[in-house]
């Protein structure tokens, strides 16, 4: 699925998987979100070496309205509510911005907590909760 802007030289249809990596990329960037969480189908993807970028992101689109569900993983220690609303104020703002569609929702599901950060991206984050 894709949203469809018409202008007076054409159309523009942006790509759901470019919305997702839109979300994805401001979701990483909030601090204490050490990953997004893969889906299962994701991971399996990733073993087959398919490298998606958008991962932990779920898009709908209807029409220009977007809603968007981020799947995080967070830093122990941090406020988990306040990282939440980071990452669902950056996602729409950067949408918002880069789209010019609305974003009617940001849903966050905080999917694990790491003890110790190694890296970003799908590397070792030590233990999980």
């Amino acid at each position: 699925m894709e949203t469809t802007e018409t202008t007076i030289f054409g159309d523009i249809h942006i790509s759901q998987r470019v919305i997702s990596l839109l979300a994805a990329g401001a979701a990483r960037r909030i601090p204490n979100v050490a990953d997004l969480e893969a889906t299962l189908t994701e991971t399996a993807a990733r073993k087959m070496g398919r490298t998606q970028h958008s991962y932990g992101v779920e898009t709908a689109i209807s029409g220009q309205d977007i809603e968007i569900t981020v799947r995080i993983v967070v830093v122990y220690g941090c406020r988990i509510p306040d990282v939440a609303l980071a990452v669902q104020k950056a996602v729409k703002e950067t949408v918002e911005q880069m789209t010019g569609c609305q974003v009617t929702a940001v849903h966050i599901a905080v999917q694990a907590v790491v003890f110790s950060s190694v890296g970003i991206g799908g590397a070792e984050h030590g233990s999980e909760q």
